[in-house]
């Protein structure tokens, strides 16, 4: 008897902590997308009033994404009956991952800000860590229709009738490849002394997706260097509306330790190759006015 009544106690003991665990797990389980897509929904219907209401459930939906992988959480977005608009870059989308926007504009902004990453392994005028680009998550209305759309390269944005600036991060997208690529910016003085035994081949690599109308500027880098050790320019660039607005950022990769007379020729041929890729009938305006910026050794080339 006292050994069914100690395990009646040990089973029951056991039930209890079961059920307190899965409320537990109820209590702290996000709602369903579908649930989520009601409230962002309705938060739109009231804006302005309702922004910070909007953004925490905007937030919620990209934490679903975050999670779920962008085609998985596509395919169940259309069963919850929304369109997805994405950036129109023509690569995979890899993963979505939320940054901070900027401090002193929190709460004033709409929208979640984002770093996309995109494959490049099908892509070799990209860098092969991956292209990356800063944006903004948002939800609207289009048509009638919900929509759920991740907007590059954009302020601002007109919803329900208001204008609204973007919530924006665009120091996150360089950041990204900074990490990515550290093991590619440790053999700059590898590439000075033992320029043979190179990783890569010398080529121009595009940072963001290739804008017909935007001006290149061309980095070079120096000696004993790789293009990763221009992370802050390419950072302070971007946070720059107006060279945002007007630029798009190349990079021209070779391993120093090569004549330069040789580095320079790769340079025009990487060029004159890039240029037959994304602009095969010379019809763009973005191939026809190259700035060429150079440090140091990468002047002279």
């Amino acid at each position: 008897m006292r050994f069914c009544a100690k395990t009646a106690r040990l089973v029951l003991a056991g039930l209890l902590l079961f059920n307190s665990t899965a409320r537990g797990k109820e209590v702290g389980a996000l709602p369903p997308l579908t649930a989520l897509v009601e409230q962002v929904d309705q938060a739109y219907r009231k804006l302005p009033a309702s922004l910070a209401d909007y953004n925490v459930v905007v937030r919620e939906v990209c934490t679903e994404m975050e999670v779920e992988g962008p085609r998985q959480f596509v395919a169940d977005l259309e069963k919850a009956g929304v369109e997805f608009d994405p950036p129109k870059v023509s690569l995979p989308m890899r993963h979505i991952q939320i940054v901070a926007g900027r401090p002193e504009t929190s709460g004033k902004q709409i929208g979640v800000s984002l770093v996309v990453g995109y494959d490049t392994r099908d892509a070799p005028l990209y860098p092969p860590e991956g292209l990356f680009v800063d944006s903004t998550a948002v939800y609207e209305r289009v048509n009638g229709r919900p929509t759920f759309l991740i907007l590059w390269n954009k302020s601002d944005i007109l919803l329900n009738g208001r204008a609204y600036s973007l919530a924006s991060n665009h120091n996150a997208a360089g950041d990204h490849l900074k990490l990515r690529a550290k093991h590619f910016a440790a053999p700059g003085f590898a590439g000075m002394l033992r320029p043979l035994l190179a990783s890569r081949k010398p080529q121009i690599y595009l940072l963001d997706p290739y804008d017909r109308n935007k001006i290149p500027l061309l980095m070079v880098h120096g000696l004993q260097s790789t293009p990763v050790a221009f992370a802050a320019l390419v950072n302070a660039l971007r946070n720059d509306p107006e060279v945002r607005a007007k630029y798009q950022i190349w990079q021209f990769y070779y391993a120093s330790g090569t004549p330069v007379l040789l580095n320079g020729l790769e340079l025009r041929d990487s060029l004159k190759e890039t240029l037959h890729m994304i602009d095969p009938k010379d019809r763009d305006a973005a191939t026809k006015r190259i700035v060429v910026l150079g440090h140091s050794m990468g002047g002279v080339i």
